[in-house]
């Protein structure tokens, strides 16, 4: 999408009104916004007419509290209807019929154990594209999923005690969207592996391999070559590029690639006295990447992983993730160390002065099954590979992945109820910009504290300059700060005319509710319900550093906000 007008990286729709260009599809006037909580005896909850789900929410016990993420979808509701409840006893999931999209929520029974869907169809020729479930969401992963950009929710699963666990099937409204080269992204973002400094050592079943080509062992087992002659122990082969790395890569949404690395050994050595050898090891790493940039990473051992944020984890030129391969049971981690023997995170993987690496873009193929791929890749089933998965079917679905599994969860910055794709650029936060100085809403040097005056300030994308709408279900919103969680709030719920806003621990008040009343160039006035005020930056200041204010609605250009993801 292209960007003409220097406000908030703004676009002109031709007649004069200024919109946010932040989505792929349309254009957002009224941000993205957190409905107000619902749970069992509860009234229902459901968006605006010209909104989509675009996310969940949910806490207590038995992920009981639930809240949905609305967003603008560019078009509109033409027919709504109630879906009967279910939970997960019996018919457990409901995906709206007539390639509708879910605009709402019910809760009944004990902890919100039975759900019913409101759907909707909408003015988009009965569109529904590139659908997929996620992994489970639950409370005891943090609770909080966001859909990637342009996919918005049209189903729920449960599972779980009193429908505990809550996947979610989601899909674009709109057909195709933007193309990568997946390829391209592939090798961009593949991965450096470290090997151990004794690898190449041992003998027989206590053999210490390198990656091997698949197809030579494929080929070779089929000879009957005996599977621990051919662990490749020959360096060479590694540092020359000769042996192939495999991927696999999706498109989730109009923002999101995810690249799944696989790497093959022929050999997994004993880690303790004559315990835990097998012919053939598949291992694997996983990377998101997210508007064109390295996110999350997943590290794989065997059947188990974890999740690791930018920052958590070695690169190498800013944009290939390092994995320390372990010695004997070749697991990828994010560093280096172990104690040896067969505990799940203890196997050694120490480069020493050896510097045993491998980089993998050098010799990176797409992993398929198609006329023109090569017989191992279009086997199926375990007999393949030594009764190994073969790793097409260990992918699965590659956008259904969770945030981590079995003990790897140990380690993971998600939880094994969580999914991986789960958006990481906080796209229910929205920047406000003032419209007569074109700066932000700042909590000044991103202090925590309560009573803290809130500022314009010159935009850096930081998370004390953004901020998240939940809707009070009386047209009001509560709005709060990302760095600190806590709200928008007129000091000393005074009235007088000038009285600062500050930020405040979340409370009831009506201090902390603003409603948005629309003008017709994109931006809103903030109206404060208990004194009839409108937010405003005092004096028209256009320097860093000027306050925000109540005071009586002037409707000028320092009263006008605009809101861009």
């Amino acid at each position: 999408m292209s960007s003409g007008s220097s406000f908030a990286n703004g676009v002109n729709d031709g007649q004069g009104r200024l919109l946010s260009s932040n989505t792929y599809f349309h254009n957002e006037i009224f941000p993205p916004h957190w409905l107000q909580w619902t749970t069992d005896g509860s009234a229902s909850i459901q968006s605006g007419n010209t909104f989509l789900t675009h996310g969940i929410r949910c806490d207590g016990r038995y992920c009981d509290n639930v809240n949905l993420l609305s967003t603008e979808s560019g078009y509109t509701q033409t027919n709504s209807w109630w879906t009967d409840s279910f939970s997960e006893e019996g018919s457990n999931e409901r995906i709206c019929a007539n390639n509708g999209f879910v605009t709402g929520l019910q809760c009944s029974g004990s902890y919100c154990d039975s759900i019913a869907l409101r759907c909707s169809q909408l003015n988009n020729n009965g569109v529904r594209s590139s659908c997929y479930w996620t992994a489970p969401v639950s409370e005891e992963s943090g609770g909080k999923f966001v859909a990637p950009e342009s996919m918005y929710l049209a189903g729920v699963r449960c599972s779980g005690r009193y429908c505990d666990n809550k996947q979610l099937y989601l899909c674009q409204a709109d057909n195709g969207g933007p193309s990568f080269d997946l390829d391209a992204l592939a090798h961009q973002y593949a991965p450096r592996l470290r090997f151990d400094q004794e690898t190449t050592t041992g003998s027989g079943d206590s053999s210490k391999c390198f990656p091997s080509d698949a197809q030579t062992y494929y080929e070779q087992r089929a000879l009957g070559v005996a599977p621990n002659t051919l662990c490749n122990k020959n360096y060479s082969t590694i540092q020359n590029n000769q042996v192939p790395i495999h991927y696999m890569a999706t498109k989730v949404g109009t923002n999101s690639v995810l690249i799944r690395y696989w790497f093959f050994y022929a050999w997994q050595s004993t880690c303790f006295a004559s315990l835990g050898d097998h012919a053939a090891d598949w291992e694997s790493m996983a990377v998101l990447v997210v508007n064109g940039q390295m996110n999350r990473v997943a590290f794989y051992q065997h059947g188990g992983w974890y999740t690791k944020e930018p920052g958590t984890f070695e690169t190498v030129g800013g944009t290939h993730p390092v994995g320390y391969v372990g010695k004997n049971a070749h697991g990828t981690f994010h560093d280096s160390g172990g104690s040896g023997g067969c505990l799940y995170f203890e196997d050694f993987r120490n480069p020493g002065g050896n510097d045993y690496h491998m980089d993998t873009w050098n010799n990176l193929t797409l992993l398929r099954r198609s006329g023109d791929a090569p017989p191992w890749m279009n086997c199926t089933g375990s007999g393949c590979f030594d009764g190994i998965g073969h790793p097409i079917e260990q992918t699965g679905e590659l956008a259904s992945m969770g945030g981590c599994g079995k003990d790897g969860c140990g380690k993971s910055s998600l939880g094994d109820n969580m999914p991986f794709i789960n958006d990481p650029t906080g796209s229910d936060y929205s920047t406000i910009f003032v419209k007569h100085s074109g700066k932000v809403l700042d909590v000044p040097g991103a202090n925590t504290g309560d009573s803290v005056n809130i500022d314009q300030y010159t935009n850096y994308g930081v998370d004390n300059e953004r901020w998240m709408l939940e809707s009070t279900g009386d047209n009001y919103f509560k709005i709060s700060a990302r760095h600190s969680g806590k709200c928008m709030d007129v000091k000393g719920a005074s009235s007088a005319n000038g009285t600062n806003v500050v930020q405040y621990s979340c409370g009831s008040g009506s201090n902390q509710r603003f409603q948005l009343l629309p003008y017709n160039d994109g931006t809103f006035s903030l109206q404060v319900k208990h004194s009839g005020q409108c937010l405003d930056i005092a004096g028209a200041a256009l320097e860093d550093g000027a306050n925000l204010i109540q005071w009586p609605c002037a409707w000028t250009d320092n009263e006008k906000f605009q809101f861009k993801r």
